[in-house]
């Protein structure tokens, strides 16, 4: 079901060996080397709440430059703003969910619809064992 706010979208495996290649992608929009590194390290517990790298640097996606807005827990989120474009990030055991919204769309929005997609893997992959 598409989401009438969402322009690009990728899917990424959480695994290491294949982090650098979309498992899908819409055309044009995948991650340089070393992108998807740092989007993963930066779901990873710093210790004394110290700032994350993120937080005070941003993040880059397919070569763009995002700047940090707030990350959740339960399950793991990271949303980023270029001018009026957003990105939102979701983490599960096994995937990255990566949308992108252009200015005309409602980060809100776009948030709640890819929150529900990784919920649905996150309950699949318990279901898994």
């Amino acid at each position: 079901m598409p989401c009438p706010g969402i322009d690009k979208a990728a899917i990424y495996s959480t695994d290491p060996q294949y982090a650098n290649s979309p498992c899908a992608s819409s055309q044009g929009f995948t991650a340089q080397p070393n992108e998807i590194a740092f989007i993963l390290s930066s779901f990873a517990e710093t210790k004394d709440d110290e700032p994350k790298e993120v937080q005070t640097n941003g993040f880059y996606y397919a070569g763009e430059k995002y700047f940090f807005v707030r990350s959740d827990k339960d399950p793991d989120c990271l949303i980023g703003r270029k001018e009026k474009e957003g990105i939102v990030i979701y983490k599960t055991a096994s995937a990255l969910f990566i949308a992108h919204h252009p200015p005309s769309a409602q980060t809100p929005t776009v948030n709640e619809y890819v929150d529900g997609w990784a919920r649905y893997l996150i309950n699949a992959e318990k279901a898994q064992g």
